[in-house]
């Protein structure tokens, strides 16, 4: 996922990388703190989503959230009610426009 956000910093995104591990409440205070736009959360198996299923939705209920990753099925980000990114790093960087770039 560091290459999603180098490619969303080439399009004048300004973005903070928190871990792979990082758990809801630092997430939610980091966003936020930096007041975040949009929040990517990336997992390789979409059980690394159902843990935390009640978390994302109230995360989604104050920020934009996108699932990325091969875990970020189209069901999954349904059950959670957000949006899901399938595609490369750089395409999906690319559909986000510059005007949210802050």
């Amino acid at each position: 996922m560091f290459g999603f956000g180098l490619a969303l910093r080439a399009r004048g995104w300004r973005n903070i990388y928190l871990g792979a591990d990082t758990p809801p409440s630092p997430l939610h205070k980091a966003a936020n703190t930096v007041d975040a736009t949009l929040i990517v959360l990336p997992a390789v198996n979409p059980k690394r989503f159902d843990a935390v299923v009640a978390d994302l939705r109230a995360l989604a209920r104050t920020r934009r959230l996108i699932l990325a990753g091969a875990g970020a099925t189209p069901a999954v980000a349904a059950h959670i009610g957000v949006d899901a990114a399938r595609q490369d790093p750089i395409t999906t960087a690319a559909a986000f426009p510059n005007t949210l770039a802050g």
